[in-house]
């Protein structure tokens, strides 16, 4: 929709999923939702903020396991790939 300089509205939405009624009911609802929904930009950061949380704690689980298996200098490298992973939590 967007690549043809189309702005993306319901009525648009609503062509191009005319073969998917149950996707455009999602959209309406959704399109809904956000037109009383105050402070739009604060939600966007919030929900951004929440995937770059979710992908932060898959990293740290990931490097936790390899560290209970790891001993001597690799255990250390873990460590501080650990340390950089929760750096990166608390900056953002």
């Amino acid at each position: 929709i967007h690549q043809r300089g189309v702005v993306p509205d319901l009525d648009a939405i609503r062509e191009k999923l005319s073969d998917r009624p149950d996707l455009f009911e999602a959209a309406e609802k959704r399109y809904l939702i956000g037109q009383h929904m105050q402070e739009p930009g604060e939600w966007l950061a919030r929900l951004l903020r929440w995937f770059v949380d979710a992908r932060v704690q898959v990293e740290q689980r990931a490097v936790k396991d390899q560290l209970a298996a790891a001993s001597g200098d690799h255990a250390v490298e873990l460590l501080r790939k650990l340390q950089q992973t929760a750096s990166k939590k608390n900056a953002g």
